[in-house]
């Protein structure tokens, strides 16, 4: 980039994926990945925060569906029951997905097993029903 003063989550540059020349057009010939820099606030002389974002396409132009920021944390898409967000490349209906705010679901086999919300579990009530 040429760019001069730049701003928060402005493109600093990007890597797009697409076969443009594609002879049945319409989503053939959308961008289907892409990876790209974004910035998270305004670069000054002690500050370049940058954000990577994944970006890939299913019947869609490439839409973000993960983030590694600056901080060195990974943000992933929030999944469903049957497609959670951590899964087994072998397994893709068992894992971890995020149904809502502070919410976090354990699925199997495209099942929901175990809800984590804002009341903790308690390790003994844990442990006593990983026994039985």
């Amino acid at each position: 980039t040429g760019e001069t003063d730049v701003a928060a989550d402005e493109l600093l540059g990007k890597l797009a994926f697409q076969a443009p020349d594609e002879g049945t057009g319409t989503d053939a010939i959308l961008v289907a990945a892409a990876i790209q820099a974004r910035s998270e606030g305004d670069f000054s002389s002690s500050s370049n925060a940058t954000s990577l974002d994944f970006m890939v396409g299913s019947s869609e132009a490439a839409a973000t569906k993960m983030t590694l920021n600056s901080t060195g944390n990974l943000l992933i898409s929030d999944g469903t029951v049957a497609l959670p967000s951590l899964s087994n490349i072998g397994d893709l209906n068992t894992g971890v997905y995020f149904p809502a705010a502070d919410t976090v679901g354990v699925t199997v086999g495209g099942t929901e097993q175990f809800r984590f919300g804002s009341n903790p579990v308690s390790p003994g009530f844990l442990q006593k029903n990983m026994e039985q």
